[in-house]
């Protein structure tokens, strides 16, 4: 009897099997590759948000004769023309009110730390902590009397924070 060439049973189920490891394998790559993308989109949006309060406290400081603390725990940055208040909400994201406008910074401030002039309600340092992704972010805003208003955004290691 002649015998086409074909494959065994045994030969059959092997090959399905490696399909079915190599399947899987495909499958977790895929899955991993799906979270790295939602932790990048999540992470980008936290950048951007510090990025975005960064800037509007150099903006808003630049502008600011003066520094106070509001009977609310608010930081008021008081210039010629405007008055906008900063204040870290119990969510622990950072809202910026200004003549009616309100934004709300989508950042996890974890603790803020005030230091007040001697003998007068003048703030001469506000320091914001922000969790950061992979380290916290300290943004830190300091007045001198006499002197322009100066921002300084530093990592909690106190080097300078670059972007």
């Amino acid at each position: 009897m002649n015998r086409l060439p074909a494959f065994t049973l045994l030969e059959t189920l092997l090959a399905l099997v490696l399909m079915a490891v190599v399947g899987m394998m495909a499958t977790v790559v895929m899955q991993h590759l799906g979270r790295g993308s939602v932790h990048f989109r999540e992470r980008h949006a936290a950048e951007a948000e510090l990025v975005e309060l960064n800037s509007a406290l150099r903006s808003d400081q630049a502008k600011a004769t003066h520094l106070m603390r509001d009977a609310m725990g608010g930081m008021l940055f008081i210039g010629r023309s405007d008055t906008v208040r900063y204040v870290v909400l119990p969510d622990s994201s950072v809202e910026r009110r200004i003549t009616g406008n309100t934004m709300v910074f989508l950042v996890r401030a974890t603790e803020q730390r005030v230091a007040v002039q001697p003998g007068s309600a003048l703030v001469t340092r506000w320091q914001v902590i922000i969790a950061g992704m992979d380290e916290p972010h300290a943004l830190v805003v300091t007045h001198a009397p006499l002197t322009a208003a100066r921002l300084q955004a530093t990592t909690d290691h106190g080097h300078p924070h670059t972007r």
